[in-house]
């Protein structure tokens, strides 16, 4: 399993890290935002469907100016 932290710039989402942790990758996205660096961060869990080979995301926290929120990853 794989957590993207993706930052938020001109219009457009960026990997900044991918962490193998939840915890970790929500750890680094909250410290990418307090640097004020950014406007948005959110991470992404990418799951592996093995029936069709695709991958899927699922965003599994995000933080904006706006506000915070912790997804379920279940």
């Amino acid at each position: 399993m794989n957590y993207e932290v993706q930052t938020y710039k001109n219009g457009k989402w960026a990997i900044s890290s991918v962490q193998d942790d939840k915890d970790e990758g929500i750890y680094e996205a909250q410290r990418l935002f307090q640097s004020k660096r950014t406007s948005s961060v959110r991470v992404v869990w990418e799951i592996f469907d093995e029936s069709n080979d695709t991958y899927r995301m699922k965003v599994v926290f995000r933080r904006s100016c706006k506000g915070s929120e912790e997804l379920s990853s279940g």
